[in-house]
């Protein structure tokens, strides 16, 4: 990028080059999870342009500038493949902190950023994926704070116990309706509390539309009970609420709670649930305080709004066969089965399985059926870490392959991991796909295109 050293000296673009790398970039800054505009309209410069943007050198223009590369000729220097659009911040940022930034890291994000421009171009405004885009949380669990969290087609969420991941799942799982949504109220008691203001918020790309969701607790102070009970009975039953203290007199004070839904910023009775379908896949699928096989299957048909014989008639060899995962199965009863896996000539009954052996095949499942059953919004697959911390390394792998497969365009990922270690698993399979890295909170989110 640009160096400090006297102009005379420097290798800089031409004004055609310049516009070049502008054009190629959108005028968008190129920087991961940036994507501000960087020319706009002036009423006072005689070219009629407010330009906040550069072109930025990805080795240097001088040899005393960052990333400078002897090699490389006093043209090839002052080419537009040794440049990036950027707007002024992440310009200086990167070259302020040239040894995390490096040549290559940079030529990965012009790259990456000229694809999205295109497809862009090509597809229209949703590009980089269809989708929730964008999760708001504010006062929900370990998020006392609002917390924003960007998504792209494949994200990885990481961080320790009690950091905030399975609050990420339940939320993002709620929008969905029912029974999700009704999991999530129960957890954090939201609609029903009796203090705070939480709030949930999604936007959610679809076709050329993107659409916003937000609930949020609201409270009503009553002159006495009598008015809570005449309003529960005009209260829309969609909504969850709770009395306060009971009344023991006329002058106590009794109040409501429940939740406002806005979407688009307009108050609204009901939010479209068919923007969101979800599948979220924690411990809770395989149910309490027995879980099993078979209750996973009846939590699954719940959730894919689906008919249990639907999904028990799924479980066949030739539908496995290019789901990633190539089981064999040997129907022995009314909804009573028992499997091969992959490798294995024997078949055992599921309750003969490890755990980890059962979420590898209900990983599949559900694959499958969502890349099968495609929809306007691609479907939201969520994996909590109660199921990603069963796997090892080769299962978080084809757990990874499956569900983010290029191929798999009716599917958007979500997956939680504990350990940093894990992460190298995705960058190995997406890498050239990376979008970036932030912290939310006490969570690092790793998004993919």
């Amino acid at each position: 990028m640009n160096g400090k050293e006297d102009d005379d000296d420097r290798d800089d673009f031409s004004p055609a080059t310049l516009r070049e790398l502008a054009g190629r970039s959108g005028y968008v800054c190129a920087f991961p999870g940036c994507r501000r505009l960087t020319v706009g309209p002036s009423e006072d410069r005689k070219s009629g342009l407010s330009m906040v943007g550069v072109g930025a050198h990805i080795t240097a223009a001088n040899k005393n500038g960052p990333r400078y590369d002897k090699y490389l000729s006093p043209e090839e220097r002052s080419d537009v493949n040794n440049g990036v659009w950027m707007c002024q911040t992440h310009a200086k940022l990167v070259d302020d902190n040239a040894s995390k930034h490096t040549d290559s890291e940079l030529r990965r994000w012009k790259t990456q950023h000229e694809d999205w421009v295109f497809r862009r171009v090509a597809n229209g405004p949703t590009h980089p994926h269809a989708g929730v885009s964008v999760l708001r949380i504010t006062n929900i669990g370990p998020f006392q704070e609002r917390a924003e969290m960007k998504l792209g087609r494949v994200n990885v969420v990481v961080g320790d116990n009690s950091s905030g991941k399975s609050t990420v799942c339940q939320t993002l799982a709620a929008f969905s309706g029912e029974p999700l949504f009704s999991q999530f109220a129960e957890r954090w008691r939201f609609g029903a509390a009796l203090e705070g203001d939480a709030s949930i918020e999604t936007a959610v790309v679809k076709g050329d539309d993107m659409t916003t969701v937000k609930l949020t607790e609201r409270f009503r102070p009553f002159d006495s009970a009598s008015e809570v009970e005449e309003d529960e009975e005009d209260e829309d039953p969609s909504e969850e609420q709770e009395d306060g203290e009971a009344a023991g007199s006329d002058d106590v004070k009794v109040v409501a709670c429940h939740f406002q839904i806005e979407v688009n910023g307009a108050i609204s009775s009901s939010w479209p649930t068919s923007l969101y379908p979800t599948i979220l896949l924690d411990e809770e699928l395989r149910g309490s305080p027995n879980p099993s096989f078979e209750q996973a299957l009846s939590n699954l048909a719940r959730q894919f709004r689906l008919p249990e014989d639907v999904i028990w008639n799924s479980l066949r060899d030739d539908f496995f066969v290019s789901s990633g995962y190539a089981c064999k199965f040997l129907r022995t009863g009314d909804r009573k089965i028992e499997i091969a896996l992959p490798g294995r000539s024997f078949y055992l009954p599921p309750g003969s399985l490890s755990t980890s052996e059962e979420w590898r095949i209900i990983l599949a499942l559900v694959t499958k059926l969502c890349t099968l059953d495609r929809r306007p919004a691609p479907w939201l697959v969520i994996v909590d870490t109660t199921v990603s911390g069963r796997l090892d390394s080769e299962g978080k792998s084809i757990m990874l392959r499956m569900l983010g497969a290029d191929d798999n365009n009716g599917i958007q990922l979500v997956v939680c991991l504990t350990f940093q270690d894990d992460v190298p698993v995705a960058r190995d399979l997406f890498d050239e796909k990376w979008l970036g890295a932030k912290n939310v909170g006490r969570l690092m989110v790793h998004s993919f295109l």
